[in-house]
């Protein structure tokens, strides 16, 4: 008899998702996570709403189309707006007449929507946990958004947020849509024994997607500045929708192109860089803009975004700063914004205005007096660090840091110091620490004599050696000495190749990574090393049962031998091309380019004869010839 997974005692559930998690190479608690979205889309669409909410989004794509890879964790919605105002809709068209009635519209659903989530769309969710037996958490955020937390099987719950976010709008009707059939990622791994949440929602027709993704991505680009994190996924989204060969008709003419640029004309009136209000209409007109700052006379911000994970939380930290325009050394620098987000929940907002989350879910982290007088302590301290807010200084290392979490700021900053290593330039010297009161100090260590050995240097041993009267040991190589058994050195940098020496300074770097777990990032990795050496060190990073701390190894290079298939992913594989006009550098994964069409990266493909047919871009014809012509027939100096 089949049993339902919320049934399972929650060790099965655990082997279950270990036995998924191994098959399908995906961590286990997102595709823990994955079972929780499908039970979610089950639970509203077999409501009596079922039938007037559409789903849609970056999610729909994955999971109802297939067509992103990307593990896409929100369930975007929309309400039929002539269900939650059909006093103002009536029997006509959905798309109001003027823009005064598009905001009388848009006004009603706003005040409508958070009461429809709370009275409806609660208690449905609620009820279908209720007869699974299942002790979850449902809570609002926000006017348009339900969370529910759900009890975790699996490790790892600060790299997958224990939470579902169903995200609701009401200013459309959600067509064109059609039923379409969602199940868990993790089904085809788990035994037929056990059945999985599945589900047929309303799903929004792909190229009524791609109209909305297409639309907002060129708002962005007219108005040259960042809307909300994350919003590079849009052309992802785009790239593979249309690659994905299930777009049809062309770009003008396009039902679902009209529907989507009347409705944002009345719904969604923005204005450019110049205070211009945008017509939709123009990217049907030729003149669709979908590269970002195309156009750039003023100085622009720069921006810094990173995620990561240590002790178990996840971590994301995001700045930006206006410096000015390049060599600009008289430009007042200020920071702009700053975020800082704790296991998903913000901690700290800053922009022109200084917004201080919950700290709850930190409280460990916090000062004594935070801990024992929580609400007092935190509202005291919110209200002067938003009188001593510096726009010169990071809120992260100063205000935050005093005010309300120093052992938080150290765990970041410790991250950073410890756990995150760039090595930029080929040139890099390590030499150990050597201490005493001999006149010559000899230091050998076993493990880099061993890996130097793989390389097959010419010298017995490679140590260090620190003279008295020296400040730093030097590298030496050391050879078999006379028949009393004293070796014979000679400075490494006059016997051995820059290679061996690159390599030297490079093992302990690339050993201490491995111990800790840290990121390192590498500027030239193959300068002066045999390939042979650098496929080696990459493998080590690839094996799990070497690689247990997750230490990762970031590159770049010059070198096409590692655009094979068999050494890295598709999504491993970076590319950086420069603009010649603006010297701006655009970075891509060679998994931007799909599986189908004349330039796809095909898994198993050969990327390096496909690179130098220039199908991926990153290239450049290089010719020397007229250079050195000129200068042998005298007509051009050096």
């Amino acid at each position: 008899m089949p049993e339902q997974y919320f049934s399972l005692h929650s060790e099965d559930k655990k082997a279950l998702l270990g036995i998924a998690a191994a098959e399908s190479g995906r961590p286990a608690a997102l595709l823990e996570k994955d079972i929780w979205v499908v039970w979610v889309l089950s639970a509203i669409f077999q409501s009596r709403f079922g039938s007037s909410i559409t789903f849609k989004g970056g999610t729909s794509l994955s999971k109802a189309y297939g067509v992103i890879d990307r593990f896409s964790e929100d369930i975007d919605l929309t309400y039929d707006i002539r269900q939650i105002i059909p006093d103002l809709v009536g029997s006509g068209p959905i798309i109001p007449g003027t823009n005064n009635q598009a905001a009388k519209w848009t006004k009603a659903v706003n005040e409508r929507l958070p009461g429809w989530i709370k009275s409806e769309i609660k208690p449905i969710v609620a009820e279908a946990l209720a007869r699974e037996g299942i002790n979850a958490v449902l809570r609002a955020e926000g006017k348009d958004s339900l969370l529910l937390e759900y009890p975790v099987e699996t490790a790892g719950a600060g790299y997958a947020t224990p939470y579902v976010r169903m995200e609701f709008g009401a200013r459309a009707s959600g067509e064109p849509h059609q039923p379409m059939p969602v199940t868990c990622d993790a089904r085809r791994f788990i035994p037929d024994g056990v059945v999985l949440p599945e589900s047929t929602p309303l799903v929004m027709r792909i190229d009524r997607t791609f109209w909305e993704k297409l639309t907002a991505a060129h708002v962005f680009c007219l108005q040259g500045r960042l809307r909300g994190e994350r919003f590079s996924r849009h052309w992802y989204d785009l790239a593979m929708i249309a690659e994905s060969g299930r777009l049809t008709g062309g770009l003008a003419g396009n039902p679902s192109a009209m529907m989507v640029i009347e409705h944002k004309n009345r719904f969604f009136r923005e204005k450019d860089a110049t205070g211009s209000v945008i017509d939709y209409k123009d990217c049907l007109r030729g003149k669709l803009e979908l590269i970002p700052n195309n156009v750039c006379d003023e100085p622009k911000p720069v921006s810094f975004a990173i995620k990561f994970i240590t002790e178990d939380l996840l971590i994301e930290y995001s700045v930006s700063m206006a410096l000015g325009c390049f060599l600009d050394a008289d430009y007042k620098r200020h920071i702009l914004s700053e975020i800082l987000k704790i296991d998903g929940r913000e901690i700290f907002n800053r922009s022109d205005d200084l917004h201080i989350g919950s700290l709850k879910g930190i409280q460990k982290y916090t000062t004594t007096v935070h801990q024992k007088n929580h609400d007092m302590a935190e509202e005291f301290a919110k209200a002067i660090a938003k009188s001593n807010l510096n726009d010169e200084e990071l809120f992260l290392m100063n205000g935050f840091k005093v005010m309300f979490s120093s052992k938080l700021v150290s765990v970041i900053s410790e991250w950073f110091l410890e756990k995150f290593e760039i090595i930029y330039g080929a040139t890099v010297e390590t030499t150990p620490e050597i201490t005493g009161s001999k006149d010559r100090i000899v230091h050998i260590g076993p493990t880099l004599t061993e890996a130097v050995k793989q390389l097959g240097v010419n010298s017995n041993l490679i140590a260090y050696v620190k003279n008295k009267d020296e400040d730093y040991p030097v590298l030496y190589s050391l050879f078999e000495g006379n028949s009393k058994g004293k070796p014979k050195g000679i400075a490494a940098k006059v016997f051995e190749s820059y290679g061996t020496i690159r390599f030297v300074n490079l093992f302990p770097i690339l050993a201490t990574a491995l111990r800790t777990g840290a990121t390192l990032v590498i500027d030239e990795f193959d300068a002066s090393i045999h390939p042979m050496a650098l496929m080696s060190i990459v493998n080590v990073f690839h094996n799990d049962d070497i690689n247990v701390h997750g230490a990762q190894l970031i590159f770049n290079t010059h070198n096409p031998i590692f655009l094979n298939a068999n050494i890295f992913r598709r999504d491993e594989i970076k590319f950086v091309e420069r603009d010649d006009d603006t010297h701006a550098s655009t970075h891509y994964s060679l998994s931007d380019f799909g599986t189908a069409g004349e330039n796809s990266a095909r898994k198993g493909g050969d990327y390096m004869k496909s690179y130098f047919v220039d199908r991926y871009g990153a290239i450049r014809n290089v010719d020397f010839t007229p250079v050195f012509e000129k200068l042998i027939e005298g007509t051009s100096g050096l």
